[in-house]
């Protein structure tokens, strides 16, 4: 069921909760009164006929989930990501400026 700031959290999360605030919905098990929340956007790609495959391939197979993960971890890490060089002299001067000007 979807729900919004309007409900009756019923949750029993007294840090967090299950209530959305302002003007944001999302959906809750059990009718609005369960323990699982999901996202609109969560619902609308359980509900895509592509993405909705993989959801219900990895809510099953949890195993499957985390070596996919992993290998994809690993490829997107080892693609030759270059991390920028040091700032120095006035740079580094000025980028310091800025940070504590926020």
């Amino acid at each position: 069921k979807i729900v919004d700031r309007n409900m009756e959290d019923c949750s029993g999360d007294m840090i967090t909760g299950l209530k959305p605030y302002g003007m944001r919905r999302q959906y809750v098990n059990k009718g609005g009164k369960g323990d699982l929340m999901m996202l609109v956007s969560d619902m609308a790609l359980r509900e895509d006929p592509y993405f909705g495959h993989w959801i219900q391939e990895y809510a099953l197979d949890n195993e499957k989930l985390k070596a996919d993960f992993g290998a994809a971890f690993k490829w997107i890490t080892e693609i030759g990501f270059k991390p920028p060089e040091e700032k120095r002299g006035l740079a580094k001067l000025l980028f310091n400026v800025r940070k504590f000007k926020a």
